[in-house]
């Protein structure tokens, strides 16, 4: 017996109308039609939501329906990687636009020190810091990591702490010709702006939850 018809028939089995099932469930009328007459399969959410709703378990639900089962599994497959794809998107960004502000640095870099104060003040003082705050925000509003994202201020701290290696302190180097130690203040920042990205986003997560939890 497929799924859909397992529904229907616990559905009228309790006296409910498609409308109020639907809306027990959180879809429209015409979604749980599609899923009673079999032409549409309810995703991996809604599977749960059912079993709730009618209080049967998920394998008395999914009984002798392979065809069910191999959809959930290639539906939580194309979940996972949705959710992977969505992880990777800031750091990827983050990356690209860091390469693009050091890049333009040696494309159009400043040989003299006013320049280079400029661009200490413009680039790194103001825009990457922004980007920093912004990108770890977002990666502090995902919730499926919830406590390994805390980690990820070493990876902001480290790439703050470069840009400002490989631009600045590497052309004073190659015009000067004098090696000067780095400058570790870079670190600081980096952890500083990315730590407060990451609360930022996290207090974020946790609002929207409480809000999803009592709607």
């Amino acid at each position: 017996m497929e799924i859909g018809k397992r529904l229907k028939d616990m559905r009228t089995g309790m006296g409910m109308t498609q409308e109020e099932c639907a809306e027990k469930l959180g879809v429209a009328r015409q979604t749980l039609s599609s899923w009673e007459s079999g032409r549409t399969f309810p995703d991996i959410r809604s599977v749960v939501a059912i079993s709730d709703l009618f209080g049967v378990s998920l394998d008395a639900l999914l009984k002798e329906d392979a065809a069910a089962v191999d959809r959930l599994e290639d539906a939580a497959d194309e979940a996972q990687a949705r959710r992977n794809q969505t992880r990777r998107l800031p750091f990827l960004a983050y990356m690209t636009l860091w390469a693009f502000i050091v890049a333009l640095f040696w494309l159009i870099g400043p040989r003299t020190d006013i320049a280079a104060l400029a661009y200490s003040i413009i680039a790194l003082d103001v825009v990457f810091s922004l980007i920093t705050l912004v990108f770890s925000f977002l990666i502090g509003a995902q919730d499926d990591r919830p406590r390994t994202k805390w980690f990820f201020i070493l990876f902001f701290s480290l790439f703050y702490f470069l840009a400002d290696f490989v631009t600045l302190d590497l052309s004073d180097f190659l015009i000067r010709g004098v090696f000067s130690l780095p400058h570790l203040s870079g670190l600081l920042f980096g952890a500083l702006f990315s730590f407060a990205g990451l609360g930022a986003g996290e207090i974020a997560r946790l609002v929207l939850s409480a809000r999803k939890k009592k709607n």
